[in-house]
């Protein structure tokens, strides 16, 4: 499939999944309130995390030997499968043991409910891998797709007719995951058998993407856990509404980034081409997003997510210039990524994490939310120079074709 044509498939698979994710969220907020929607980012992002450290490896393993190897996609189907048992049993024993650890701010059904959601977004990532990697793109589109749709489905069951509260959006999400998941592993299936050599080479190869994504997710949510820390549950749940407005303006980047890796890991992009292209129209489209938070953020924040929230407008506005560097970075670091994760996917996002902890320490007690956006911006913008940099470096590339496909 060309670039345009699983961008365009990609893109409006995502438009969809954006439109669906607004109002899930606007759903949300206007049901738990604050302080619950508060709790729920603290769950919610615990459960990524998990799934990132337990799962991401499988994914970017995964992409990359149905990438090269299509011959291998049944034993990497066959591999996941397992592997994902394996992960359900070992979190759901962890969870039984934790409840009690988990004090007030969880009970143990909502406990356990985090190991199913975990184990779920493994999968999930697992089975998706495979279809990034074969260049199924459709298909691939379809997974956070399907999720959404069921997550505000079940919320609109959970909240509007049992009101059952957290609980019940842990369900909801919990039974997206699930059928994505499902849905995945269907779309990707192919016959094989286990083969614990080539699991072993994909936890090698994986494990560096996976701590390269795991760093650059650590670096856009880590100041999550900081603000509850600080300021409490309800104003992290005001955060909340500035971080999900941030995380759609990283769809436009994340949507090329997934359409382009598997060009690059086919040798389609070996002169740069493609990519140098794309990392200009996201900087374009980046630019475009700010614009509009500047404009219009702000009465639209209070309109869709209700008057509580409109506070959410003025950090939002202090992680702009953050957001539209890391777009460009992001696309910089997909084409690294397709070359074998160098050093500098691993140790940069590294470096912006370190920087964006710090600074959100010193800044979070003086500023509140201003000081945890302010750090965060800070951070997106020395990674995106640091990814730039160093792509410059190993490419060789003039500087003058930045802004120029010539």
């Amino acid at each position: 499939m060309s670039f345009l044509r699983g961008f365009s498939v990609n893109a409006v698979a995502g438009g969809l999944t954006f439109l669906l994710a607004f109002a899930n969220q606007a759903f949300i907020a206007r049901f738990l309130g604050a302080h619950g929607l508060g709790r729920l980012t603290m769950a919610a992002t615990t459960v990524t995390i998990i799934g990132m450290v337990l799962g991401e490896w499988l994914a970017r393993g995964n992409g990359f030997f149905s990438g090269r190897d299509p011959g291998a996609v049944g034993s990497v189907w066959h591999n996941t499968v397992g592997y994902s048992l394996a992960v359900l049993c070992v979190l759901m024993a962890a969870a039984w043991g934790m409840s009690v650890v988990a004090g007030d701010f969880l009970s143990k059904g909502q406990t356990l409910l985090l190991a199913a959601m975990a184990t779920a977004v493994v999968a999930q990532k697992g089975f998706s891998g495979i279809l990034q990697g074969c260049d199924r793109l459709t298909a691939f589109a379809l997974i956070p797709l399907l999720f959404v749709s069921t997550y505000l489905v079940g919320n609109g069951i959970g909240l509007g007719w049992l009101q059952s509260g957290l609980t019940g959006v842990l369900v909801a999400w919990l039974c997206g995951a699930s059928l994505a998941a499902l849905l995945a592993a269907g779309l990707s299936r192919a016959v094989g058998s286990v083969d614990g050599k080539l699991l072993r080479s994909t936890a090698i190869v994986g494990g560096r993407g996976a701590l390269s994504a795991t760093l650059i997710y650590l670096l856009f949510r880590s100041d999550v856990f900081l603000v509850e820390h600080y300021l409490g549950a309800e104003t992290l749940g005001v955060y909340t509404i500035a971080i999900f407005v941030a995380e759609m303006m990283q769809r436009g980047p994340n949507i090329a980034g997934a359409v382009l890796l598997p060009k690059v890991l086919r040798g389609i992009d070996d002169n740069h081409v493609m990519s140098l292209v794309v990392s200009r129209w996201v900087l374009l489209f980046s630019l475009l997003c700010a614009f509009g938070v500047i404009v219009i953020g702000g009465p639209l924040i209070g309109w869709i997510f209700g008057a509580t929230f409109a506070a959410a407008h003025l950090p939002l506005m202090w992680m702009l210039p953050g957001l539209v560097a890391s777009g460009f970075g992001s696309v910089l670091n997909t084409k690294l990524a397709g070359q074998g994760y160098p050093p500098v996917t691993m140790w940069a996002p590294g470096m912006a994490l370190a920087a964006n902890v710090a600074l959100n320490l010193v800044l979070i007690p003086q500023f509140g939310l201003v000081g945890a956006a302010l750090s965060t911006s800070i951070a997106y913008g020395l990674w995106a120079v640091l990814v730039t940099i160093a792509y410059h470096r190993i490419t060789g590339l003039a500087w003058r074709r930045f802004l120029r496909s010539s």
